[in-house]
């Protein structure tokens, strides 16, 4: 397996449903770090897994432009329906599930992998990690 490491940094804004009290229940942002692990069984007629530059178009479409200062909030949050009017709409995002760092490394790794089945057969994010702090780190391997 030949692989590829490349970062992007996103702004947000979030809260988290918890089931106990906890600070993350109030609105608040991070400058997340995402680390993508990209990975192909055999290299192309260029001997690479894919040209970062390509890669990187790729990601910055499809993650860095939709989510770079955004609000991203759970579907059933109380709050998003008061939110939402003071949000720019292309940048206001619900989540079917609470967007924990967790949970934003699996969706932001699936919203990936679908263009690259797309765009770059074969090529697959091996794994996806979410730095919300420099303490604090999710990862998603598929």
């Amino acid at each position: 397996m030949y692989s590829l490491r490349i970062k992007f940094e996103i702004a947000y804004a979030h809260r988290l449903m918890t089931s106990y009290s906890a600070s993350c229940r109030g609105l608040h942002g991070h400058n997340g770090v995402c680390e993508i692990l990209i990975g192909n069984d055999k290299l192309n007629e260029d001997m690479m897994v894919v040209d970062f530059k390509k890669i990187k178009e790729i990601v910055k479409e499809t993650l860095e432009e939709k989510y770079d200062h955004s609000t991203i909030l759970y579907k059933d949050d109380p709050l998003a329906e008061a939110v939402k009017p003071f949000c720019n709409p292309a940048k206001f995002h619900l989540f079917e599930k609470n967007p924990t760092a967790e949970y934003m490394a699996e969706r932001f790794t699936n919203e990936l992998q679908e263009i690259l089945d797309k765009e770059l057969p074969g090529t697959k994010v091996l794994s996806f990690s979410f730095e919300e702090t420099s303490n604090n780190k999710a990862i998603f391997e598929s």
